[in-house]
């Protein structure tokens, strides 16, 4: 009976310490992922921004490099 009774409670514990290291990554990976998508939306208004300059061969020319 109390060797059932730590078996259990070790089960617990290991599914506890499971879900609270993938609630950690999934909180990791969420941060990174919204570093990345502001990085992608500043460099895309920068591009949406730009007018361009005139060019004889083409209508218009970027002028943002990235």
């Amino acid at each position: 009976m109390r060797e059932e009774t730590a078996a259990a409670e070790s089960l617990l514990n290991e599914t506890r310490a499971s879900k609270e290291k993938l609630a950690r990554e999934q909180f990791f990976i969420a941060t990174e992922l919204v570093f990345l998508l502001e990085q992608y939306a500043k460099e895309s208004a920068c591009v949406a921004a730009d007018a361009g300059d005139e060019n004889p061969q083409t209508e218009r020319e970027p002028t943002v490099i990235i």
